[in-house]
């Protein structure tokens, strides 16, 4: 399979695209990324925090792995009133990958 990074939690400086529920990740919002590595492939998953929780959970559900494209349901965002938790306000958010880190 392949290998990625490990994940990190940002804030964000611009508006970037989810890649688990394909909304918008607002300016100021905390969010997760890594970077993947397959074959000659690389590419960089920008999610809110409650979308990588999801998306951890299911990989654990699955053994570990398991593919999945844009445009999962999202899960209800931490902070209800904006919409996503705003920078430094994001329960839960570790900065490491778990279950989808390392060589595959």
């Amino acid at each position: 399979m392949g290998t990625m990074t490990e994940t990190q939690t940002l804030c964000a400086a611009k508006q970037h695209r989810c890649t688990w529920c394909w909304q918008l990740i607002a300016k100021g919002e905390t969010y997760m990324r890594y970077r993947f590595f397959n074959g000659g492939d690389a590419g960089t998953c920008k999610m809110h925090p409650e979308c990588y929780e999801a998306m951890e959970q299911a990989a654990q559900e699955e053994g570990g792995w398991f593919e999945w494209a844009p445009g999962m349901e999202r899960p209800a965002p931490y902070d209800k009133a904006q919409g996503g938790a705003a920078c430094g306000a994001s329960p839960g958010a570790t900065g490491s990958a778990s279950l989808t880190g390392g060589t595959k």
